[in-house]
């Protein structure tokens, strides 16, 4: 095979490539090998051949291209001659893992949650996956297609476990631990990896309820700090408490909610996070392998504003916030590790967390007489096996207690939430957080998507039924302090596409003020008073805000 060239930007455009890491095109796959190891090709080579500046050369292996040959003589899985690819057969269901590659069973909380899940009947309305498939199959754009490719792969993986080939079916479960630290991941993306749009109408049937640990990852650095203040860690986690939430910092800054969402789940976990361009790429020389960027710096350099005034907004939102997470992740690495490791057989010492998972610290620090061994790499590492061992113990507690009660059923996993047939009873809540450990946590009935997002993969019409729809499991609100004009007269029908331009604006408002409620309940009053919007506050939308509410599926492209 020739060697062919690839730039950069083709790799960016036509490959879905992200920005700055361009690697991940060849890097991990089996199926394109790299000349030279990925370097670009020289600027006199390039000059000479014709090719464009910063080109890599790749070539499909022998030993791939003689298997992709003899195809043809093997077993035949696909129809090609059929108008849509059809399997020869139909693959079995998948199950869900009760052990692991070496037939060890897992931790138990985890092995009993697999049980009870297993045995589920976890049902979904196929009709709705193959309109949102349809849907996104006739937009264009990046955004859309990554989109679609998730979702057929999520539909493929649905009718493998289905009972059935339309309407309302019943599918198996098949979920398996991944090594994060006690969360539980369905199997080839499944229902569990869906589009939040999608299963929005998916799950739409008589009696389904969707929970959610509310603010998860903030309840579960408080309880970490708890349980160190036990041990004689004081960590001081007020900037908890003072953080409004990431809708309240997206209207405070300017910035793309999807970009402080990104900085806010990479602070948790101790992540750089660089108070200008400059330091950024400093600590990317430094510090990250070659081609390896920060990720809080790939989002703001993708989204649409100016990259180092980001960067610095960001930096004056979150700083405390990560001081917390470093604090309690050298602590854990400490003083946690001092009180409870334990053997853990061939690997070394190790200690668990709420989920039973174990943490092998010398998998981590090489050198434990070394400063720079105890690097950012080690806090990452704990914090991900600390935060999520909470949080799937907590949804698995309810999971294996579900299994002992009558009115309701536990039918699918979502990671810091549970899809359940019936409601969660409080008293089972608050057995859930004695069993796991995680006694702040808060479990909250939640939407899968609102009714923008419905709007922008199934269209004007699915938006209306949900804006025309009751709330499921929305609290009430406070009356006795933070009042606002009242705004609960019922939203219009009419879709964004169809409203005037004054009720655009109304909705914008609305929303904006319902945002900042909900994510401020519970905040101290100063908090409250510094993200709470005038009263009298005057919105004006620009032409993009405009359209992007008339119509987002045109946002997608």
């Amino acid at each position: 095979m020739d060697w062919v060239g690839a730039s950069a930007e083709e790799m960016q455009t036509d490959m879905g490539a992200p920005y700055h890491a361009t690697y991940k095109v060849w890097r991990e796959s089996e199926l394109t090998e790299v000349r030279e190891e990925g370097a670009y090709v020289s600027p006199q080579q390039a000059e000479a051949s014709g090719k464009q500046a910063r080109t890599r050369e790749f070539r499909i292996p022998q030993d791939v291209l003689d298997e992709f040959t003899g195809l043809a003589e093997g077993s035949r899985r696909w129809w090609l001659h059929t108008p849509e690819p059809e399997r020869t057969h139909q693959q079995s269901p998948m199950s869900c893992d009760l052990s692991d590659d070496n037939n060890h069973t897992h931790p138990p909380l985890i092995q009993n949650a697999l049980r009870v899940l297993d045995g589920a009947e976890h049902r979904i309305d196929l009709d709705s996956v193959d309109e949102a498939v349809s849907a996104l199959s006739e937009k264009s754009g990046r955004k859309a297609r990554a989109r679609l490719s998730g979702l057929q792969l999520a539909r493929e993986t649905i009718s493998r476990q289905a009972e059935g080939e339309e309407g309302v079916v019943t599918i198996q479960n098949a979920y398996t631990p991944d090594d994060s630290g006690g969360r539980i991941t369905f199997k080839r993306g499944g229902p569990q990896g869906m589009l939040g749009a999608a299963k929005a109408k998916a799950y739409d049937l008589e009696g389904y309820h969707n929970y959610d640990i509310e603010s998860c990852h903030t309840a579960a650095l408080k309880q970490w700090a708890d349980e160190l203040e036990e041990l004689g860690v004081d960590i001081d986690t007020s900037p908890l408490d003072e953080y409004p939430g990431k809708y309240a910092v997206a209207d405070d800054t300017g910035l793309p909610t999807a970009l402080v969402k990104t900085t806010e789940h990479s602070v948790k976990n101790s992540a750089y996070l660089p108070a200008s361009l400059d330091q950024a790429e400093l600590i990317e020389k430094i510090h990250l392998p070659s081609e390896r960027t920060l990720q809080i710096v790939d989002a703001a350099r993708k989204a649409d504003v100016d990259t180092d005034e980001a960067l610095s907004k960001l930096h004056e939102f979150f700083a405390d916030y990560r001081r917390v997470a470093i604090e309690i992740a050298e602590a854990l690495l400490t003083v946690y590790w001092d009180e409870h490791k334990q053997p853990g057989g061939r690997k070394g010492w190790c200690m668990k967390n709420h989920c039973g998972v174990p943490f092998y610290r010398g998998e981590h620090i090489e050198d434990e007489d070394d400063d720079e061994s105890w690097c950012h790499d080690a806090r990452t590492a704990v914090m991900a096996w600390a935060l999520r061992g909470l949080e799937g113990a907590f949804c698995h507690s309810i999971t294996v207690l579900s299994a002992t009660r009558t009115d309701f059923d536990v039918v699918a996993n979502e990671h810091d939430g549970l899809i359940t047939q019936g409601e969660i009873p409080a008293s089972i809540i608050q057995a859930a957080r004695e069993m796991s450990g995680f006694h702040r946590a808060e479990l909250v009935e939640k939407a899968f998507a609102d009714a923008d997002d419905i709007e922008a993969v199934y269209g004007p019409e699915a938006a209306r039924e949900k804006r025309e729809s009751k709330p499921k499991g929305k609290p009430e609100a406070n009356s006795e302090s933070h009042a606002e004009p009242d705004e609960s007269r019922a939203e219009p029908t009419e879709s964004h596409a169809e409203a005037s331009e004054e009720e655009l604006v109304r909705r914008h408002l609305q929303r904006k003020r319902k945002k900042r409620r909900e994510r401020l309940q519970g905040a101290p009053d100063e908090v409250v008073a510094q993200h709470t919007p005038d009263p009298s506050e005057r919105v004006e939308l620009t032409a993009e805000e405009a359209r992007r509410m008339r119509g987002r599926s045109q946002h997608l492209q």
